[in-house]
């Protein structure tokens, strides 16, 4: 069995398949390895969740082989050329193809077209705000994508009813399998935090891209009225919008002195720090799911987060989804949070903790991709 990725939540995706049985092949490349946090942690996550797994690199650039000391196989294909790659993947083309997204040539089309049994997994890709940026490039290939898929036996697994019909939307009559994404118990406890009137320090944790929408968010901190702070963690998706937040920030006497970045993290190490924040922010156009706001909520981190996403918070509660067509609510409820007593902030991460857990409790967690695949595949 093959995956593709990036996904948010490597550790609880694999959680969910180290029952079934079948070799577990991960493919991806050196710049999903980078981004999330370095090979040896990559690997690291994969040792404990998997007992039997190999990494297979396939981009064209070169890495060093640092994970074979993680007691891990690891095949460095970035060597090879086209051909050798197709001829690779040829060779085990009567393996699961679960392919994560939708667009890219070697990791979704070359295996869409040699695969005999591809499953396909959007990950939010045909929403959109993911559609938006070169929408008429994105449109011509997912009409050549479409026409591929009518000669393959093709499968795709959906989060929700929205994403199911954006999938027929773009590719017509095609199977699809409603399945909410693998989730896990973040067990962990909740530290206190002081909260000081008059001050406020935000933390983004998630890709940086034009989709995830961070120039938005330094729009907003300029509009208001005391001390706030933004640290920023992230791999960087999208070079040239890094390059505009950049001239955003150092345009800017207040961003300069108040953004900071301090680079890629994984999860694992992110919630071991994230309780020196005040909130989770995140303007994102778009969520099919949203793994980071649930993780944060985990955390008892409240969050800011727009109304692009499946999450919804009752007024008052101190958790916020605010439409990205109201800039002015965003700046007021920053503002509001930069007023906010320590009374009310506690009783904010509170509710954000009890938000999770009542969440999970209603959620079933692990076991229906297993049953997926085992049903349908092997």
């Amino acid at each position: 069995m093959k995956f593709k990725f990036p996904l948010s939540s490597l550790q609880v995706f694999c959680s969910n398949y180290k029952n079934l049985g079948s070799a577990i092949f991960v493919m991806t490349n050196n710049l999903n390895l980078q981004t999330d946090g370095g090979i040896a942690k990559f690997i690291h996550l994969l040792q404990l969740e998997l007992k039997s797994c190999t990494v297979v690199n396939y981009s064209t650039r070169t890495r060093s082989r640092e994970s074979i000391s993680c007691g891990i196989d690891f095949m460095d294909v970035s060597r090879f050329n086209l051909l050798k790659l197709i001829i690779f993947l040829w060779e085990n083309r009567h393996t699961v193809y679960y392919i994560q997204g939708v667009f890219g040539f070697r990791n979704v089309i070359l295996p869409i077209l040699i695969g005999s049994k591809p499953v396909v997994s959007p990950h939010g890709m045909l929403q959109e705000g993911a559609i938006t940026k070169k929408k008429l490039v994105k449109i011509i290939y997912l009409r050549v994508l479409k026409f591929f898929l009518k000669f393959k036996n093709s499968h795709f697994i959906v989060t929700d009813s929205n994403e199911r019909n954006e999938v027929l939307y773009f590719f017509g009559n095609v199977k699809t399998s409603v399945i909410p994404l693998p989730l896990s118990t973040i067990d962990m406890v909740v530290t206190s935090r002081e909260k000081i009137r008059g001050q406020l320090h935000l933390v983004y944790y998630s890709v940086i891209s034009e989709k995830k929408n961070l120039i938005f968010l330094l729009d907003v901190m300029k509009k208001v009225n005391g001390p706030v702070k933004l640290t920023i963690f992230g791999p960087i998706q999208d070079e040239n919008y890094w390059s505009r937040c950049n001239k955003n920030i150092s345009n800017s006497t207040l961003l300069k002195n108040s953004v900071c970045y301090k680079g890629s993290l994984l999860f694992m190490d992110y919630y071991k720090m994230c309780q020196e924040y005040d909130y989770f922010v995140l303007p994102t156009k778009g969520e099919n799911f949203g793994y980071a706001v649930l993780e944060n909520l985990g955390c008892g981190l409240p969050v800011v987060i727009s109304d692009c996403t499946p999450w919804v918070f009752n007024e008052g509660s101190g958790l916020f989804s605010l439409p990205l067509e109201n800039f002015s609510a965003w700046v007021s409820t920053i503002q509001e949070l930069i007023n906010q007593s320590d009374t009310d902030y506690k009783l904010a991460r509170s509710r954000a903790r009890d938000y999770y857990e009542n969440f999970m409790s209603k959620t079933s967690k692990i076991g229906l991709y297993e049953k997926f695949f085992e049903s349908n595949y092997f």
